[in-house]
C-alpha cells in the first residue's frame, strides 16, 4: 500500500505545498541507486555522488502522483489546532487527529484526493 507523504516547504514559504505517494524504498550502492533514479532524481550527477560520497548504500523514495494544492496549508493555519506546533526536521506521522491533518481538513484537502 502506497504511503502518503505531506510536503512542507520551509521559510519563507512555512506551509503544506502539496503531497504525493511513496510507493517504494531503493536501498543499494550509490553506483546502482544513480542508474535507477538519474533520469526522475531531480539532481546533478556531481552533487548525486558527492552527498553519497562517505557511504556504500544510499537510499531513494519511488514517488508517484506529485499534487500541488492550489492554496498551500500555512504554519499559522495549522497552529491554529496546536499552537505549540514544529514542523519535523525529517518526517513524522500524521494521522486524522494530527494538527496538520485539522488544517488540511479545513481546506478540504484531508484525506487526500477528496477535494472537490
Amino acid at each position: 500500500m502506497p504511503l502518503l507523504i505531506l510536503l512542507y516547504a520551509t521559510s519563507p514559504v512555512m506551509a503544506v505545498v502539496g503531497c504525493c505517494q511513496a510507493t517504494r524504498i531503493l536501498r543499494t550502492a550509490p553506483e546502482k541507486l544513480w542508474r535507477l533514479t538519474a533520469k526522475g532524481g531531480g539532481i546533478p550527477r556531481d552533487f548525486f555522488f558527492s552527498y553519497f560520497a562517505a557511504t556504500t548504500e544510499g537510499c531513494a523514495i519511488e514517488v508517484h502522483h506529485p499534487m500541488a494544492f492550489g492554496e498551500p496549508v500555512s504554519l499559522s493555519s495549522i497552529r491554529e489546532y496546536d499552537a505549540r506546533y514544529r514542523p519535523p526536521q525529517s518526517m513524522e506521522y500524521v494521522d486524522g487527529e494530527h494538527p496538520v491533518a485539522l488544517a488540511l481538513s479545513d481546506h478540504e484537502l484531508w484525506p487526500p484526493g477528496t477535494r472537490k
